[in-house]
């Protein structure tokens, strides 16, 4: 089972953890779907950034995963 790791960069865990997209949609990130593929951001930031940047408290974000059953590293 792939882990969200906090400080890989958005693509990374976005390419290693097939629900990553499902997640980030239930935290309001919707747009991240075609950031990926247009943008260069979602590969230079990591998920802290991301949830900064998006005002999501970074333990929502653990939250999240972590109800999927998607084990979060690098706290």
């Amino acid at each position: 089972m792939a882990a969200l790791d906090l400080n890989k960069t958005v693509y990374e865990n976005a390419m290693a953890i097939p629900e990553f997209l499902n997640v980030t949609d239930t935290l309001g990130l919707e747009h991240l779907r075609e950031c990926l593929v247009t943008k260069e951001g979602p590969k230079i930031i990591n998920i802290k950034q991301l949830a900064e940047n998006h005002d999501i408290p970074l333990e929502n974000v653990i939250k999240a995963f972590e109800a999927k059953g998607i084990e979060v590293v690098g706290k």
